[in-house]
């Protein structure tokens, strides 16, 4: 009788060696997949949904001495909005200290984003203002260099995506 019951019982380990082999392969397809996928998602055209609409790519489009000459034009007026420097810190301790409050002021929140928000768009008015007048003074040859080294780096999405 024991004859039988080790007969019977190798053939149950054969196929739950089997069985156990066949999981082991479709986890490690499963994973493998998802993987690929993450892998294909954040890879170099993660984010890149559609054209970047920032000051980025222009800026990157621009020559080497024309970005100099943003940075220089653009040294003089850092500091003057509430987005830079000193007013900058301000609103940020601002949007601290209405987060922490108890009881929690929503409108506070609201108003620490909104000088936040006036800052930084009050500098971006300063960048495009020192961004045109510097294209203003291009020649055409070198307004057409610069659509066509622009229109790359929208198609590209972004530093890096190349």
């Amino acid at each position: 009788m024991t004859a039988v019951r080790d007969a019977g019982n190798g053939s149950g380990r054969r196929w739950r060696r089997g069985l156990c082999i066949l999981s082991v392969a479709l986890n490690l397809l499963v994973a493998g997949a998802v993987t690929g996928h993450l892998v294909a998602a954040w890879g170099p055209g993660f984010m890149a949904r559609g054209p970047d609409m920032s000051l980025g790519p222009i800026v990157r489009a621009f020559q080497p001495e024309d970005r100099r000459w943003l940075m220089r034009e653009l040294r003089d007026v850092r500091g003057q909005f509430p987005g830079d420097g000193a007013a900058r810190d301000m609103a940020a301790q601002a949007l601290i200290a209405a987060v922490g409050a108890d009881p929690f002021d929503p409108a506070a929140v609201g108003l620490a984003f909104d000088a936040m928000r006036a800052g930084a768009e009050e500098f971006e008015e300063a960048v495009t203002t020192a961004i045109v007048a510097r294209i203003t003074g291009m020649d055409a040859a070198g307004r057409a260099a610069l659509a066509e080294r622009l229109g790359r780096e929208l198609r590209a999405g972004g530093p890096g995506r190349r």
